[in-house]
Order: C-alpha cells, then sequence, then structure tokens
C-alpha cells in the first residue's frame, strides 16, 4: 500500500541509493549515517532536486513536512513496525497522514534560528550567518564564531532536529504545535516549551508522562534524569536573551548547545532508523 511502512522502507533505500555518489564521496560507510548531515532544505532549493527522479520525495514546503521525511518518521515511530520500543501511539498504516488535518500526528523542528534570527537571505542557496538581519551588524571577533552560526544553519535542517507532536488534542483550539510555534513566550526555545508542558495542566491532557514524551522522542539533552524520574531543564541563555536580546555571548551558547543536541539526537536516530528497516 502506498505510504504503508514497506512502502516507506523501499522509498527511503530508493532516496540513499540516488545519493550514492554524494554518500561515497562524503566517505560513509553506512548509507543511513547521511541523514546526520542531509539538509531537507536542499530538497526545496538545490536544482539537483528539481527532476522527476526526486518528485516523490519534496515538496515546496517546510523542511520537516518533506514527504522524505515523513517516511523516515514512519520507519522510526510507526506502530507497524514489529516490536518497535520508540512507537508512537496512533501512528500507523500510512505515513501520508502524518501532518494531514484531523490526524493523529504533525511534524515539529525542535530548534530554528526563525524566530530567534529573523527573515534569511540566500546566497547561492545556502543559508549564511553573515547575511542573517538580527546579527549581521555584531562584530564578531573571528570567522570561526560566524562558521559556528553557519553549523547550527546547515544541522537545523537535518532529521536529528525534527520530531513528531501530537495534533489530535487541542489546548484553546491550538495544537502542541501551534502553541510552541506562534508563541512568542518561546521564540523556539524548546526547553522553556517542555519545561512548562510538564510543569502545567497540558501534560495532564496530553496523558504521557514525562519520561516518555522524552525517551520516545529522544529529547534525554533537555530533561534532567534521576532514575526514573524526568524532570525538563533550560538549557539555553534565556534571562540574558530577555534582559540583553542579541549579544555574542547569548548566539553562541544557543548555537553551540543546539548543535550539539542535534548531532547527538542525530545519531541516535539514524542508529534506530538502521535497526528498524532490517525488521520486517
Amino acid at each position: 500500500m502506498r505510504g504503508d511502512i514497506n512502502f516507506c522502507k523501499t522509498k527511503i533505500n530508493e532516496f540513499l541509493e540516488l545519493e550514492e555518489e554524494k554518500i561515497k564521496k562524503l566517505g560513509l560507510k553506512n548509507p543511513i549515517d547521511y541523514f546526520k548531515i542531509f539538509k531537507f532544505s536542499d530538497l526545496i532549493n538545490k536544482e539537483d532536486y528539481q527532476n522527476d527522479k526526486y518528485k516523490g520525495f519534496a515538496t515546496q514546503s517546510h523542511e520537516d513536512a518533506m514527504p522524505l521525511a515523513k517516511f523516515i518518521y514512519f520507519v522510526l515511530w510507526s506502530e507497524d513496525v514489529p516490536y518497535n520500543k520508540y512507537s508512537l501511539k496512533g501512528l500507523k498504516d500510512n505515513a501520508y497522514n502524518i501532518n494531514y488535518y484531523g490526524k493523529t500526528y504533525g511534524s515539529e523542528t525542535i530548534n530554528t534560528y526563525a524566530s530567534l534570527f529573523g527573515e534569511f537571505s540566500k546566497e547561492e542557496t545556502e543559508y549564511k550567518a553573515k547575511n542573517l538581519p538580527k546579527i549581521k551588524d555584531l562584530k564578531f571577533n573571528t570567522n570561526s564564531q560566524l562558521c559556528k552560526i553557519d553549523i547550527f544553519l546547515d544541522k537545523c535542517f537535518t532529521i536529528g532536529n525534527f520530531m513528531l507532536l501530537p495534533k489530535d488534542i487541542k489546548f484553546d483550539n491550538q495544537t502542541l504545535n501551534q502553541i510552541k510555534g506562534m508563541s512568542k513566550k518561546y521564540s523556539d526555545f524548546a526547553d522553556l516549551f517542555y519545561c512548562d508542558l510538564f510543569n502545567s495542566n497540558l501534560y495532564k491532557k496530553l496523558q504521557i508522562t514525562a519520561k516518555d514524551f522524552c525517551k520516545n522522542n529522544f529529547l534525554e539533552n533537555y530533561f534532567n534524569i534521576e532514575g526514573e524520574k524526568y524532570t525538563p531543564k533550560k538549557v539555553f541563555l534565556h534571562d540574558k536573551y530577555r534582559k540583553e536580546r542579541f549579544t555574542k555571548e547569548f548566539i553562541l551558547d544557543y548555537v553551540t548547545s543546539a548543535t550539539k543536541i542535534i548531532k547527538k539526537r542525530s545519531d541516535k536516530i539514524c542508529m534506530i532508523l538502521e535497526e528498524n528497516m532490517k525488521k520486517i
């Protein structure tokens, strides 16, 4: 069936075969590891992907909503994967159901630059820190500091920065994704959102524990873990941001911390993806 678990596995392998030359040039022994660095923004912006071979993997939409991303989500989290301890309740039958109105789950970008750093400019289809309006006037000490921001801007479009949030439960007519993404309170600070989620009545309606939410979504870097107790923690310099807005210290702390988290999460996602691809 179009969109079922076997279809998704086939499409992921098909995409990796199309990218075989790039994977070889990168020296990757395991093709699945390509997803640690592949930028889903390329599916929108690079001419390499504007042809019929890639038509089934890309749409002119958000990076985390690409069909390719949905195939990966489904293999990671579907109840249709045998003995999948990370499965999300109700995610089954068809990957294309993800993001549809009224369906169970919607895609979510965990850490983004948009709310914090403002509109981006494109330069040869690459996102460059020096072009970001809100920070271009800051005097960074070295090119390596700007490079850290560029690395984050690349990483934030990779699979390690994507997850799913339930969308069939609403709070004041808003899904969790809308609460996080549209609220000025969070400004894409995922850690603040998780703290609020599990220190309010929201999680009771969500009917999931902090432990399960953390483990299912590979969010260990956002939680203090003591035995069976999982408590969301603040990761970024929120107080400094509120008081001084954009400073070099805040920006470099944010992008450095977020990049490390995305890398760790990418490693885990690719390991689980590889395991689930082998399951019948």
